[in-house]
């Protein structure tokens, strides 16, 4: 699986040359614009989400299931090495219930009350979130299950055993948000559907 990425890598690196580029403006603050993978490939430049969401595109394609790990102010890819730590820990917070403090439920920071459960660690089937789901994530890393890489040094040619490297650094208690699981947000009752592949131009 390992050998897998690391061509994928290697074929962007040097069959596919990209730049990274700042983020387009936007009108608000907890958003971002976003180009389509193919829209990466076409102009050779994306944000660190864009190089995080195209190879989650192209681990997908062949069979590898992506996660896309969101920080402050940053994101990048993963891959999963263990379908049953993929089950696990997806089940580790699925039925857990919110945090309590003093006796009283802990109930959802302002704007985010259209997240169910955002307290428990788990606010969608396919997201894992807060503070306490890290030390579950740095489990898994440091057992080899899951492998999360810097897809911006593909941008500087970086080598993809750094990529790695940097991934694993990446993930700090201070920063961390979110997991989102690429093919747990595929089931159909989830209404998460992958963008349409559209025909080359004429």
């Amino acid at each position: 699986m390992d050998a897998q990425v690391q061509a994928l890598w290697n074929a962007l690196l040097h069959d596919l040359p990209l730049s990274y580029i700042n983020p387009p403006p936007t009108y608000t603050g907890s958003s971002q614009r976003l180009r389509t993978p193919s829209q990466v490939l076409e102009g050779k430049r994306g944000t660190c989400i864009d190089l995080a969401l195209l190879f989650a595109a192209c681990l997908e394609y062949i069979g590898i299931f992506p996660v896309v790990f969101l920080i402050k102010g940053h994101a990048f890819p993963g891959y999963w090495r263990s379908d049953c730590a993929w089950d696990s820990l997806f089940n580790e917070f699925r039925d857990a219930p919110p945090p309590v403090a003093q006796g009283m439920p802990v109930t959802p920071p302002s704007g985010n009350a259209d997240r169910s459960a955002s307290a428990s660690g788990q606010s969608a089937p396919w997201m894992l979130d807060g503070p306490e789901v890290l030390n579950a994530m740095w489990r898994e890393v440091q057992a080899g299950n899951i492998a999360p890489f810097e897809s911006t040094l593909v941008a500087q040619r970086g080598s993809f055993q750094k990529a790695l490297a940097d991934g694993a650094g990446n993930l700090a208690a201070d920063s961390f948000e979110a997991l989102v699981d690429i093919n747990r947000a595929r089931n159909p009752q989830d209404g998460v559907l992958p963008l349409p592949i559209l025909p080359e131009r004429l």
